[in-house]
């Protein structure tokens, strides 16, 4: 569902405190609750994680939940906003809002920092007209101190995807923050540009022309212009989850922000007989991929129920 361009998800709460009913004869409106005395909101935002097999595909039956780290949290009443926050390395957040109004609290799948050491990453639907993600609670109206948890779930069901995959722009992310975090233990003052990270379900892989409108994508691809697209057709190929092919093309990301590329791009596999220029960038990014996850095996799932795809050993 789309709300202020951004797609919005509600997540389940562990309890949910109601405001009281109005009932009366007249037909004009209830005045609006009067705000009352600050308190602390606060919780952990989290996702799920599905790792991968042994060999190639995804272990549903093993999915995990990680926290989701630097990570924009909002509380907002209505449509104005109330406070502003970042979740810690443990995924947790808190706030001070006024009490007695009704609330939700937002996850952003999006990671600011300012200053030195800084970046900019969001995750946005390219054909929805590159709407941010967001995961909300439902509403509630604390009178006392508060504590609500967002989890974004990843929508598998027994064979199938049967809900919202809500956790995928999280996981990105979270895969991007470890990027960052390696080079930043390197280059502690390094800052990064702005960087939008395009994914969708109907991101799919096409031997046409691109589209990313419609997600016709050919495959994941780094694009100095606009940034990262990654793929996301269920039992087609789906990237969320894939850290190697993430990691490979934020490496090429890296590269074009701070180094200098003169690969032409284009379609490529392995034992393809390349152009210098462009084998060399694209080993460059399996190589950073090995680095940032400290894996040496390069994975990319694809394939019905995720349960196919491709590994190779970086060593």
């Amino acid at each position: 569902m789309i709300e202020i361009r951004r797609l919005r998800w509600v997540v389940p709460a562990m309890t949910l405190a109601l405001g009281a009913c109005h009932h009366g004869g007249g037909s004009s409106s209830p005045p609006p609750p009067m705000p009352g005395p600050n308190i602390t909101v606060s919780g952990t935002v989290s996702f799920d994680f599905v790792p991968a097999v042994t060999g190639v595909g995804l272990d549903y039956a093993n999915t995990q939940s990680k926290p989701a780290r630097g990570v924009t949290v909002q509380v907002l009443n209505n449509s104005s906003l109330l406070a502003t926050t970042t979740t810690d390395d443990t995924g947790a957040y808190s706030v001070s809002v006024a009490s007695n109004l009704p609330l939700i609290v937002r996850a952003r799948a999006e990671m600011v920092r300012a200053g030195a050491g800084g970046w900019n990453v969001r995750v946005s639907d390219n054909t929805q007209g590159d709407a941010l993600y967001v995961a909300d609670t439902p509403s509630f109206t604390p009178q006392t101190d508060t504590t609500r948890d967002v989890h974004a779930a990843s929508g598998w069901g027994v064979s199938s995807y049967t809900t919202t995959r809500s956790a995928a722009p999280f996981a990105i992310l979270d895969t991007i923050y470890d990027a960052m975090q390696f080079v930043l233990a390197s280059e502690p003052t390094l800052s990064f540009p702005p960087l939008v990270v395009h994914w969708s379900t109907n991101n799919k892989p096409t031997t046409g022309a691109v589209d990313v409108t419609i997600g016709n994508l050919g495959s994941s691809f780094y694009d100095s212009g606009t940034g990262i697209y990654l793929l996301g057709a269920e039992n087609d190929d789906t990237d969320e989850y894939d850290r190697s092919v993430i990691d490979h093309e934020w490496g090429h990301y890296l590269t074009d922000s701070f180094a200098r590329d003169d690969s032409e791009g284009g379609p490529h596999t392995r034992n393809d007989q390349l152009d210098l220029r462009v084998a060399f960038g694209e080993g460059l990014a399996n190589a950073f991929a090995g680095m940032f996850s400290g894996d040496s095996v390069y994975r990319d799932v694809s394939g019905d129920q995720q349960a196919h795809g491709f590994s190779f050993n970086l060593e």
